[in-house]
């Protein structure tokens, strides 16, 4: 739940192509049981170790650059790891905080190379309350910039 799942749900929206990794029985708060989450994105390989945020950072070594999304005042352990992952694995990140950077993470994508796959990551819902709506939104945004550009 968050944005993560507002990632995924907005790719499949807008046809593109879904990957990475969910942890393992693809567990999350609104699907418990297995297949969990993979039910609704097959394309997601499960993570099979012990730590619950482990597969994140799979997810952060299999991608081209990271999108962090998140809010000024949020603490979120996901992004805290995000960015140490990031540093660790030299990836591009792009920290999106506020509704100005919007358009600024638009330039930074297009400033990287084509066909990058891009990791879109933050808060889940519990430590973000609407993380899942923004992520929808700017998302969206995201999107139609490089659909009509």
């Amino acid at each position: 739940t968050g944005i993560e799942r507002g990632a995924l749900d907005e790719a499949s929206n807008n046809n593109i192509k879904i990957s990475g990794w969910c942890n393992r029985d693809g567990y999350t708060d609104d699907y418990p049981i297995k297949p969990g989450i993979r039910k609704h994105y097959p394309e997601l390989k499960e993570y099979l170790g012990e730590k619950e945020d482990e597969y994140l950072e799979f997810n952060i070594m299999d991608a081209d650059a990271i999108i962090v999304l998140t809010t000024r005042t949020t603490r979120s352990k996901r992004v805290d790891l995000a960015k140490e992952y990031c540093f660790r694995y030299k990836k591009p990140i792009f920290l999106i905080k506020e509704a100005k950077d919007v358009p600024n993470c638009a330039k930074w994508i297009e400033s990287l190379d084509e066909n990058l796959i891009i990791n879109v990551t933050g808060p889940t819902e519990k430590e973000c309350f609407n993380a899942y709506k923004l992520s929808r939104e700017v998302l969206n945004y995201l999107i139609k910039v490089f659909m009509y550009d």
